[in-house]
């Protein structure tokens, strides 16, 4: 049985939201000149 605390998910996890992050942070400039860009 494996262990519930396994430090490899927790790493696969923290990548994952580290991946989510950076593509949040990249997409709400991007979005948010869209809507400037169309309010105008």
């Amino acid at each position: 049985m494996a262990p519930d605390n396994d430090p490899h998910q927790d790493e696969a996890r923290l990548s994952e939201i580290v991946n989510r992050l950076l593509h949040f942070i990249w997409t709400l400039p991007l979005i948010l000149l869209q809507f400037l860009y169309s309010s105008s």
